[in-house]
């Protein structure tokens, strides 16, 4: 089974993937599950035509992007390590996301690694490929568990990095084994221009007109 742990639905401000089209897209591209991660603002799991939801946000504190995911309600927290106790107490997974897709420094990275649960050694839209290797080291130093995910932000990019475990459909089985590092990693790079589209889309989203054209020209 497959599940696509980080991607993004229209209440992020840069994503034009509805909910439905989600569905459907994950159907055809056989995926089990997905982890909608809007910025700043939590989505409630659950299943939807056959597709599991996993409930998650991504979280930006102290300028790095932290993904909660397995959880119930909006996460809290002012620091990294707040963030990451409140979602361990809710008895979710919290997540380095792309951590060499911006310029750190190496400490800070070191203490992120410290305080989360796991860390996303695949993302699909990391403008270079040893950005994940370094991650996956970075993972492996640090004995965090692992996950991987499209970043998606438009419906052509859904299920380009996932995750696959095929011992149990129970979400709590699938959780146990990204901490344990026993899912299976697989993805491929979605190419830059998708982070163009998402500029456009954030720019001219709310704009009537400019927008749909814009969704059209992208989908």
């Amino acid at each position: 089974m497959k599940f696509d742990l980080h991607l993004h639905t229209t209440r992020s401000r840069d994503s034009i993937i509805e909910l439905d089209d989600l569905i459907g897209v994950a159907k055809k591209r056989g995926l089990r599950g997905v982890a909608i991660t809007d910025h700043n603002k939590f989505f409630r799991g659950g299943e939807r035509g056959e597709v599991l939801l996993i409930g998650g946000s991504e979280v930006r504190v102290e300028g790095v992007d932290i993904l909660c995911l397995f959880i119930d309600r909006i996460p809290k927290g002012d620091t990294v390590e707040e963030l990451c106790e409140w979602v361990r107490d809710e008895g979710g997974i919290s997540v380095f996301a792309h951590p060499y897709g911006r310029m750190r420094s190496l400490l800070l990275k070191e203490r992120i690694a410290e305080a989360v649960d796991a860390i996303e050694v695949f993302n699909s839209r990391v403008p270079f490929s040893w950005m994940n290797s370094k991650a996956a080291i970075l993972a492996k130093r640090f004995e965090k568990g692992i996950t991987a995910g499209s970043d998606a932000h438009t419906p052509d990019e859904i299920g380009r990095a996932y995750v696959s475990y095929d011992e149990s459909e129970r979400l709590e089985d699938l959780k146990e084994a990204i901490l344990r590092r026993s899912v299976e990693v697989r993805g491929t790079r979605s190419p830059l221009t998708v982070h163009i589209s998402s500029t456009m889309h954030k720019f001219f989203k709310g704009r009537g007109p400019l927008e749909d054209l814009l969704r059209e020209a992208i989908q």
